[in-house]
């Protein structure tokens, strides 16, 4: 039977982001992680739920191949998300520390996840712009 977050419980979830962040630390010299989403009660824990992950202290170089050691200890079907705090934007970095708490009430957390959804989007495509701003022009226009 194929292990999906459907099939596991929270405290097992919990579980392997605890597997991970020993890994984390001992194999990538990892100094802080931080569990934060679903998995740490931040939100329903549901069908598609993932883990997500905080680190502080992963080299940049290191990232693809922490996340690929993660995702040997987790069943398959479970997603990751290992976000660097270093680098993570100040809203999330916010939630992450737990200085912005996700609202009860369904319909306010809702919006509160679009707006935050947004913001990213905005981000995203400000920073694509500046990168389009400075490629060399298209020989097809």
């Amino acid at each position: 039977m194929k292990t999906t977050a459907t099939t596991l419980s929270r405290d097992e979830a919990r579980h392997l982001a605890e597997r991970c962040a020993q890994l984390l630390r001992q194999r990538f010299g990892v100094r802080r992680v931080v569990l934060f989403g679903s998995a740490a009660g931040d939100a329903p824990w549901h069908s598609r739920s993932d883990l997500d992950l905080a680190v502080e202290g992963l080299r940049p170089e290191d990232h693809w191949r922490a996340l690929s050691a993660c995702y040997e200890l987790l069943p398959p079907g479970l997603e990751l998300d290992l976000i660097p705090l270093e680098s993570a934007w100040p809203e999330l970095r916010a939630h992450i520390e737990g200085e912005v708490k996700m609202p009860e009430e369904p319909l306010e957390a809702l919006a509160f996840e679009i707006e935050n959804e947004l913001c990213h989007l905005e981000r995203v495509a400000e920073r694509l712009a500046g990168f389009l701003k400075r490629a060399p022009p298209s020989r097809t226009r």
